[in-house]
């Protein structure tokens, strides 16, 4: 890990690490040779190897390895078409984001539907859309608009459709009957009556996800279980718990009957084991957790063939697992084959979790059971009961010692993780650490269905993992209904978030040991992780985001919450996550006020991720029927007719209405969102270029108004547009479209000033 960081933040150059590892070398070999002629010429010298050096050594080793050219994969430039080889950066709910890319070339960043393709697969992507860049929000360094400054231009984002995408080669395309094999489970999976089981028993068995519907995905991430629909460690060790430990049992009954073949049914029963969890790997698609999860499990499994140690004459029964050494020789020859291998999230959480699990399992157990009294020290009074009480207590205790440590298991491995999907992903279901253990008996019984529904042509076994997978499914949406499914996280510095998990692993370890100050600074950073940073709104600000085809437009006031008009677009992915997400987090808002123009989809595209993260405490507008599904039914609507309604608000010298002139569908019967700041007028409209606005032009609503007007249908031009011109006499319009609008001509021609999220970027404003 040290030479991957020194090759990608130190030194440049390949060259001179190799220069000063090869120097490193050559001290420690003088130092061997001297310290061995000491040895040599003095009987009671000691030969020492002087480690340091070799560690340095193999550190600028590993570095110059990470500053190696990126290995080249066969690329063929087509006017057409962009082929290669896949390489996968972020995977989605809905989509996933890779590049196919050698050195010195430049590409844009892909974005394909979830699940059509894996890493490594050579695709070929038919170029039937331009690149667009990604949405993007202002980066808030200053309040003041003069000194607000918008993120710089991403990479060019290309949006590919599932017919535009032809799969040429995949890696588990080896031949030979594995391949084959698979195929025919893969068939057999997708026989199902039910649709949705069928693409659960392909994802949760066999790691193809392609099948699985975005709603059921993003379901699994809400509630913090993500994990169990790529195949993982976890399936390996539900495999190495029914089949691994079961072919050890035997083995040992029959060895203790037959004491003579005895060695050879342990020999038997372990190559079998290993061979099992080797050939799980390609069956599942072969993708690198499962594969770092079977090698551990099969090197565990060799574990009693080890040479042995001697103590006293006697040999040990058999050699110790150390969990800790196994974990760290996994990540030493990770880094060593791929020293880029730390830059990865999925690598990063597969071994912070599994360094939990293993650290951090037995201390929470056994605090969580001296907190509920079923520490292993029975009370005295437990004697004296009669032994059917004693025999059904034992039980009871023993029952709930083994949920405490599946509790335990989860909590270890959440707080591990914590801080990466914190920094990383920004959201976490506080849920998941109790859901995790709970639905555990859920998930065992749904792997146990599959593998025999796989195995074994009966359709009972179909029929009862469907039943199960409704019964998860179920469950999952169950817990879905309560708060926090999943939860915002605002924004937090690193070196807060790995402390103090190291303070609390500390605490945890040693608890009574501990120190009072460790205790007070582990209280005081949790104080500083839970309380808000973001101070309230000193005045009012706001931001157009820059969507491309669409609108979403944020903004706060003092004493008011964070307001949300509108949050969609038809040309681009990931509009929430992209460049609402960080406003919001930054702004620290738990609950908004929602406004929404009309239900098209550039305008309300990106409500339901809103909806899911940061439930909203007020609705306005119209409200499309999915988006009412999930809104709480608490949440206050409101929906006027045609006219102006005044909506409630707290900040001085700030004032709302909205303003609606038709209640036709479409665009026309779309709202608009009037506000005054002080002196100054804002208009945020909505996509009415016609009937829209005949209502609010014959009352005189927006009659010399003078002030800044966010154009409506994206620039576009219309019957009522110059009307709207004259009565609102604005001093600056803006456009939210991904190209210039269509009313430039005209603006320019009258002398109004002007700014397009095309052009300028997200649009910031604060009043003077």
């Amino acid at each position: 890990m040290c030479g991957s960081a020194l090759g990608m933040w130190g030194v440049a150059s390949r060259t001179a690490l190799l220069a000063l590892a090869s120097a490193l070398a050559a001290g420690w070999l003088l130092g061997h040779l001297a310290r061995w002629r000491a040895a040599q010429n003095s009987s009671s010298a000691r030969l020492r190897t002087p480690m340091h050096l070799e560690l340095l050594a193999l550190v600028c080793v590993l570095g110059a390895l990470r500053c190696l050219p990126e290995p080249a994969v066969r690329w063929e430039e087509d006017a057409t078409a962009w082929q290669g080889i896949w390489r996968t950066r972020r995977e989605g709910d809905t989509e996933i984001r890779g590049a196919m890319a050698i050195a010195g070339t430049t590409t844009p960043i892909f974005e394909l539907p979830g699940g059509c393709v894996r890493d490594g697969d050579e695709l070929r992507i038919l170029r039937g859309a331009q690149p667009v860049p990604r949405a993007r929000g202002p980066r808030l360094d200053s309040v003041d608009a003069d000194e607000m400054s918008v993120a710089a231009p991403a990479r060019e984002l290309v949006v590919a459709h599932a017919d535009e995408v032809l799969r040429l080669a995949t890696p588990i395309d080896t031949g030979g009957w594995m391949s084959d094999a698979r195929s025919a489970l893969e068939r057999r999976a997708s026989r199902l009556e039910d649709a949705r089981a069928a693409s659960l028993a392909r994802a949760f068995l066999l790691g193809d996800s392609t099948a699985l519907d975005p709603e059921t995905t993003d379901l699994f991430t809400r509630n913090g279980l993500r994990h169990v629909l790529a195949v993982s460690g976890w399936h390996v060790a539900m495999m190495a718990l029914l089949i691994v430990r079961p072919f050890s049992s035997m083995a040992e009954v029959i060895a203790a009957r037959l004491p003579r073949r005895g060695r050879l049914l342990a020999w038997a029963s372990m190559l079998a084991s290993a061979a099992l969890c080797i050939a799980y790997v390609p069956l599942t698609g072969g993708g690198a957790p499962v594969r770092r999860a079977a090698l551990a499990v099969a090197l565990a499994s060799t574990a009693a063939f080890w040479p042995r140690a001697e103590t006293a004459g006697n040999l040990r029964a058999s050699r110790r697992i150390d969990a800790l050494s196994l974990w760290a020789a996994a990540l030493s020859v990770e880094c060593a084959l791929e020293p880029m291998a730390i830059t990865d999230v999925a690598v990063q959480l597969s071994y912070a979790a599994t360094l939990g699990l293993i650290v951090g399992t037995s201390p929470l157990m056994r605090w969580l059971a001296q907190c509920l009294g079923l520490d292993d020290n029975p009370s005295p009074q437990s004697a004296l009961q009669s032994w059917p009480r004693q025999c059904a207590s034992a039980f009871g205790r023993r029952c709930l010692r083994t949920v405490l440590g599946g509790v335990a298991a989860s909590i270890a491995a959440v707080l591990a993780t914590a801080p990466i999907v914190w920094l990383t992903f920004g959201e976490a279901c506080p849920w998941g650490v109790l859901t995790t253990p709970l639905l555990a008996p859920l998930f065992l019984a749904l792997f146990v269905f599959g593998m025999l529904m796989l195995a074994a042509p009966a359709s009972i076994f179909g029929t009862l993992f469907s039943a199960t997978g409704d019964g998860l499914l179920s469950a999952l949406e169950a817990v879905d209904l309560l708060p926090g499914t999943p939860a915002l996280l605002p924004e937090r510095p690193a070196w807060l978030l790995f402390g103090l998990l190291l303070l609390g692993w500390i605490l945890v370890r040693e608890r009574h040991a501990a120190a009072p100050a460790l205790r007070a600074a582990a209280g005081l950073g949790a104080a500083l992780l839970v309380l808000p940073w973001a101070p309230a709104a000193g005045r009012f600000e706001l931001h157009v985001l820059d969507v491309g085809h669409g609108t979403c437009v944020a903004f706060r006031a003092p004493g008011e919450p964070c307001w949300i008009f509108d949050c969609g677009s038809r040309d681009r992915s990931r509009v929430a996550q992209d460049s609402l997400a960080p406003l919001l987090r930054a702004w620290d808002v738990p609950a908004p006020v929602v406004v929404l123009s009309h239900t098209d989809s550039d305008h309300c595209g990106g409500l339901r991720w809103v909806i899911e993260r940061a439930p909203p405490q007020r609705w306005i507008g119209a409200l499309p029927a999915p988006l009412a599904e999930r809104l709480a039914h608490t949440c206050p609507r409101e929906d006027p007719g045609a006219g102006a309604l005044r909506l409630a608000e707290a900040a001085p010298e700030f004032s709302l209405w909205l303003v609606r002139g038709s209640t036709v569908q479409g665009n026309e019967g779309s709202r608009s969102l009037l506000m005054r700041v002080g002196e100054q007028a804002l208009l945020l409209c909505g996509d009415a270029v016609d009937e829209g606005w005949a209502l609010p032009l014959r009352e005189g609503l927006l009659r010399g108004q003078g002030g800044i007007l966010l154009a409506a249908h994206h620039g576009s031009e219309g019957a009522r547009i110059g009307a709207l011109l004259d009565a609102w006499a604005p001093s600056e319009v803006w456009v939210s479209s991904p190209a210039p609008p269509g009313i430039a001509r005209e603006l320019e021609r009258r002398a109004i000033p002007w700014k397009g999220t095309a052009r300028d970027g997200p649009i910031s404003w604060a009043p003077p």
